[in-house]
């Protein structure tokens, strides 16, 4: 008869956790790193979760932040995650070394969504294969989305003190509690990486230009969107406005008597009065606010104050295919429809480049449409970006996700999220992705533990070739050098060639 293991336990700062092993690795789920963003906290910066006596049971995870259904659900799937509640400040963490001296790496993973969905505790983002490849740590964390998170509110509507980049606070706390709780987890507090996606990238950046040292020392961005720029006071304010119309309230202690439901509600209303055709920027992100964000995070990057972390960074081939190529209403448009609705939406400027792109591709208008959205948004941008740090002597390393399915090439092929059942190694969690089309796990397996190892070498020494992918020079001024991650990995030069001059 086989003795039941024992469950593996944390002495985390907080209390003692009981968790559970699968395989060779333990996870610690449901963590709370800060109390309940309830009542007069909502709105407030997040409190530190207060410590518990005895044993904290840690084997489910914990609640998400209220939020509308995803936009990439028809390429994602349906995201399968607990129960929805504004008590959501938790995180995750797998080991395969609780309580030793290992001193591994540690990832911290921030979830994208536009900072208006998705969740860490999403079965999407299960860190257990991560982390016994590795070994490392891996931790992924819940904070707070959409208005619960990013509404502005100056002095004069918040009774007091500015309101502002909630859920960027939220993030911060946690790695601090990460920091706090690497070693007790057998990892590294001084060797964290935080690797994020789409608006979790984006979010990586104004970490790195809050008041304060950001407690990482590296950071991997997959598809940010460092084409969107921050909101200024001003145009924060006037969504504020619009929220406060929709909710009916006159201030903050009005809305914090609201339900979250009718709060969702005002959210959707505002999100729907922001829309403009080709564009994804949400109407709730962060807030260059002069107290948490003093700064523009994108502009402050380009003028160097990233440069002390070292950064991967990169993109998915058909990044913005979900946006314009997923819906058949919008697929089937042709150019002239197209190009009219961008001269309303975004005015001329933007019709005209559409039209540079019409003529420079061989795909269908909408396809167009979703590259120049891509290389507007995040490729060119993050090419930018490594071209400016260059410039200064301080490396990156590019990659584009090149990978697609036989089924979804010359449609999403290549699209934003793509990369995550690679990176996380779980083909089994995406079960039904469309954007997986019918491949099989095996064909997934393999690039997943290229992909896999790249991250991880990253994470361990800065060096993303070092565990067999091989050669990859960080990028060097004028000379764009990317790893392009598809069935057969190789460098190529320049994955903005054929555009370049209309961005860069």
């Amino acid at each position: 008869m086989t003795k039941e293991r024992q469950a593996p336990t944390l002495r985390s700062s907080c209390g003692l956790l009981a968790g559970s092993w699968e395989d060779d690795v333990a996870s610690f789920l449901g963590i709370p790193y800060a109390e309940p963003p309830t009542g007069e906290l909502r709105w407030a910066p997040p409190v530190p979760a207060a410590g518990w006596d005895g044993t904290r049971t840690a084997t489910e995870r914990g609640p998400i932040a209220p939020q509308p259904p995803s936009r990439l659900e028809a390429v994602m799937g349906p995201m399968r995650a607990p129960a929805i509640s504004e008590d959501c400040l938790n995180l995750n963490a797998w080991t395969p070394a609780p309580g030793s001296a290992e001193r591994l790496p540690t990832l911290v993973f921030i979830h994208g969504g536009g900072y208006m969905s998705g969740s860490g505790s999403a079965a999407w983002h299960d860190g257990r294969a991560l982390a016994a490849r590795g070994p490392a740590v891996v931790v992924t964390i819940n904070y707070r989305l959409g208005a619960l998170g990013y509404l502005y509110l100056p002095p004069e509507l918040s009774g007091g003190e500015t309101v502002a980049n909630a859920g960027l606070l939220d993030q911060r706390l946690a790695l601090e509690w990460v920091r706090e709780n690497a070693a007790a987890l057998g990892g590294d507090p001084g060797n964290v990486t935080v690797f994020g996606q789409s608006g979790g990238a984006h979010s990586v950046l104004g970490l790195t230009a809050t008041d304060g040292e950001a407690p990482f020392s590296r950071a991997i961005f997959e598809s940010a969107p460092l084409g969107m720029a921050a909101a200024d006071r001003g145009t924060a304010a006037a969504t504020a406005a619009t929220f406060l119309r929709a909710a009916r309230a006159a201030g903050l202690g009005e809305l914090r008597e609201l339900p979250p439901k009718r709060l969702l509600e005002a959210h959707r209303e505002t999100m729907m009065a922001s829309l403009a055709f080709g564009a994804v920027v949400p109407p709730f992100q962060l807030v260059a606010d002069g107290e948490v964000l003093e700064r523009e995070p994108v502009a402050a990057a380009m003028a160097g104050s990233a440069d002390r972390i070292e950064l991967m960074l990169g993109f998915t081939r058909e990044d913005a295919s979900p946006f314009f190529c997923a819906d058949d209403a919008t697929w089937e448009l042709g150019a002239g429809e197209l190009t009219a609705r961008l001269a309303k939406d975004r005015g001329a400027p933007a019709a005209a480049r559409f039209d540079a792109y019409l003529e420079r591709s061989a795909v269908p208008p909408a396809a167009a449409l979703a590259e120049m959205v891509s290389d507007e948004m995040m490729i060119a941008p993050a090419v930018r970006l490594a071209e400016a740090r260059a410039s200064r002597g301080v490396g990156s390393h590019l990659f584009r996700f090149s990978w697609a399915p036989e089924a979804t090439r010359g449609r999403l092929g290549a699209c934003h999220t793509i990369e995550l059942p690679f990176v996380f190694g779980n083909p089994a969690d995406w079960q039904g992705a469309p954007m997986l089309g019918e491949a099989g796990p095996g064909e997934i397996g393999d690039l997943s533990a290229i992909v896999q190892d790249a991250w991880l070498a990253f994470a361990g020494n800065g060096d993303p070739g070092s565990r067999g992918l091989g050669e990859w020079p960080a990028y060097a001024a004028g000379e764009a050098t990317t790893m392009d991650l598809d069935r057969e990995p190789a460098l190529i030069d320049d994955p903005a060639a054929g555009r370049r001059d209309l961005w860069l």
